[in-house]
């Protein structure tokens, strides 16, 4: 049966069977109740007709979004995010939990550990090797897709022959009963983006150690000729030895590849891989990514994790693109003034607008980190 999956601040999921419809809004009387003071009381509903479904804005004061674009009626697909105020909420054909305790292509599905706009992750056992796995299943809007399954496949493989103590492994990819998955190496903590969302900013020892751990992850996938494309807080897990591990490797490709960041998806309108908050300008153009645009996705990241905002923030990508294209970087000492000083030069080398005047690798930029770890750590001791 279709529901509403209402992803909690917590990463948890609330599931929310549809029936005929429901309304979304602030009031108790609402089927799904938002308490968000950007929500309107009556915001917007969910209903059926037939056997589609649709998503109708109740003429509310900040409008309804679908898959990050404004709407005041539209016809929903499996997987589609709904943005209402804060809070994110995903059509589905299924509820996540009717996959804990079955078994997937030899893996034991356990509990819900997280979740995203592609899909969900599971911890799971696989079976025949006695070990817990992370398993990310995707959401059926791109089982549709097959351009998106065949590259996701080939680069998932791919990303199976990388080893670096920083790279969250990805150990196998297929499909099983019509569901689409990846099995990556568990991590036993956090990603920053939790972090960030429970805790609040990072402490500047804690920045220089996770930029540390994934410069170091960058400067080695960008050696065998690979440019992740997606560095972002959710892709950063944060061991509880305080490792630092970079994953999600979806989105990579070749440096070489021939196509494109925006590629034009069956609607004939363009597609942009990654995510528009820690997008590199030359990609929001539409212009091949090289290692230089992951390493301004780290910057984007680093001054999220110090500041406890994004850089550039808007109520539409195209919003968002245009500023990392357009709009100067907002001053780390301003946003964030007990960010030490030494962190602003080097978030503003990540962030140059023209990547020639970015840090040209990885490498550099960690020669630069270690200088700023001996001088906070001398600090520390009063020297």
């Amino acid at each position: 049966m279709p529901l509403l999956l209402l992803r909690m601040p917590n990463g948890s999921t609330r599931e929310i069977p549809i029936g005929r419809g429901l309304v979304i809004g602030r009031s108790a009387s609402c089927g799904v109740r938002l308490d968000d003071d950007r929500v309107s009381r009556r915001h917007a509903s969910v209903f059926r007709e037939g056997d589609e479904y649709f998503l109708k804005d109740l003429r509310s004061l900040n409008g309804t979004r679908l898959n990050g674009q404004p709407v005041t009626f539209a016809h929903l697909s499996f997987g589609d995010e709904i943005g209402i105020g804060r809070a994110r909420v995903f059509f589905a054909d299924r509820a996540p939990s009717e996959l804990v305790g079955t078994t997937l292509a030899g893996y034991r599905i356990g509990e819900q550990i997280g979740s995203g706009g592609m899909g969900i992750v599971y911890r799971a056992r696989q079976m025949s090797l006695d070990r817990t796995v992370a398993l990310k299943v995707l959401h059926p809007r791109h089982v549709a897709d097959r351009q998106f399954i065949e590259r996701f496949l080939r680069e998932a493989r791919a990303a199976g022959a990388l080893d670096h103590p920083n790279l969250v492994h990805v150990h196998d990819a297929g499909q099983a009963d019509s569901v689409w998955f990846y099995v990556m190496e568990y991590v036993d903590g956090p990603t920053a983006a939790d972090v960030l969302e429970r805790r609040g900013p990072f402490t500047a020892p804690d920045v220089v150690q996770v930029a540390t751990h994934v410069g170091g992850a960058l400067g080695y996938i960008h050696g065998e000729g690979i440019v992740h494309r997606d560095v972002k807080p959710e892709n950063i897990m944060l061991a509880s030895d305080g490792t630092a591990k970079l994953a999600d490797l979806g989105l990579a490709r070749p440096v070489a590849a021939p196509a494109t960041d925006v590629e034009q998806g069956e609607d004939g309108r363009p597609r942009v891989w990654g995510t528009p908050a820690y997008m590199a300008p030359e990609v929001a153009l539409g212009q091949e990514a090289d290692p230089r645009s992951d390493l301004y996705s780290l910057g984007a990241t680093l001054f999220h994790m110090l500041t406890g905002r994004v850089p550039f923030a808007g109520e539409t990508s195209a919003e968002i693109l245009t500023q990392h294209v357009t709009a100067p970087l907002p001053d780390l000492q301003t946003v964030a003034p007990t960010a030490p000083p030494a962190f602003a030069p080097i978030i503003e080398r990540l962030m140059a607008k023209r990547r020639e005047h970015r840090y040209q690798s990885a490498e550099a930029l960690l020669a630069d980190l270690s200088l700023v770890s001996r001088a906070l750590a001398s600090a520390s001791r009063g020297v």
